[in-house]
This record gives structure tokens, C-alpha cells and sequence, in this order.
């Protein structure tokens, strides 16, 4: 039953967004920003488990926020922006947790080309990964 109730859910939330009311509705509801939570930005899903993000989907988020007029910035600036009672742009912040490397091989250059800041949570037991 929850597996229907969950995808009943997806469906509705999808054609509520694909009829534009989201964006009508979203004033309303005082949305500001959102925060992106990666963990591996991975080139070879089937020889990683499927646990990270594939690299071009990686690249097409980051791209689709800027065409769609969200400003990526950092976390300090979200803060900044949700402590601020001044209209501002929506937002939002990238993270990854735990500090893969490929977070700096592959998401690096994409985040360097679309000048956008992020935030890397790194485990101190780990480094050696």
C-alpha cells in the first residue's frame, strides 16, 4: 500500500508541476532555496553500485539551475539571504558529504566552468579514501 500511496503521491506532484501551478503556488508558500545534497559523481554506475550521480546528469542539474534563473551560491550566502528580510532571487547551495575524490575530478570542472560555489563535508576518519 505504500509503494501505490508513493507513487500516487510522485504523479500528482508531477502534474502539478508540469501544469505550472507550482510556480503560481510557490510565493505562497515562501520558498526560497534549496540545498543539494551529492555524495560520488561517478562516470561507471555499474562498477560503483549505482551509490553516486552520473556525471552528465551531474552536469545538466547544474546547468538547468542556472537557465531556469536560481543563482547557486554558498552556504554562507544562504544564510545571508534567509536571515534577510530583502527579496532576492531563488537560490540554490550544492553540497557533497563525505569527500569522494571524484568530487573534485569530475564536479569540480563543471562547477568551475558555471563559476558556482559549493560546500564539501569531509569525514576526518577518511581521508585516506
Amino acid at each position: 500500500m505504500g509503494s501505490i500511496r508513493s507513487s500516487l503521491k510522485s504523479c500528482v506532484f508531477q502534474a502539478l508541476h508540469a501544469s505550472g501551478v507550482t510556480r503560481i503556488l510557490a510565493p505562497a508558500f515562501g520558498v526560497k532555496g534549496v540545498i543539494l545534497l551529492f555524495h560520488e559523481i561517478q562516470d561507471d554506475l555499474d562498477g560503483e553500485l549505482w551509490t553516486g550521480c552520473p556525471t552528465s546528469l551531474f552536469e545538466r542539474c547544474v546547468h538547468w539551475l542556472k537557465s531556469a534563473g536560481w543563482d547557486i551560491v554558498s552556504l554562507e550566502e544562504a544564510l545571508r539571504r534567509l536571515a534577510s528580510d530583502e527579496p532576492s532571487k531563488r537560490f540554490a547551495v550544492i553540497t557533497f558529504d563525505d569527500g569522494y575524490r571524484d568530487n573534485l575530478t569530475r564536479a569540480l570542472p563543471i562547477l568551475r566552468r558555471a563559476q558556482a560555489p559549493f560546500t564539501i563535508y569531509i569525514p576526518t576518519n577518511a581521508v585516506t579514501r
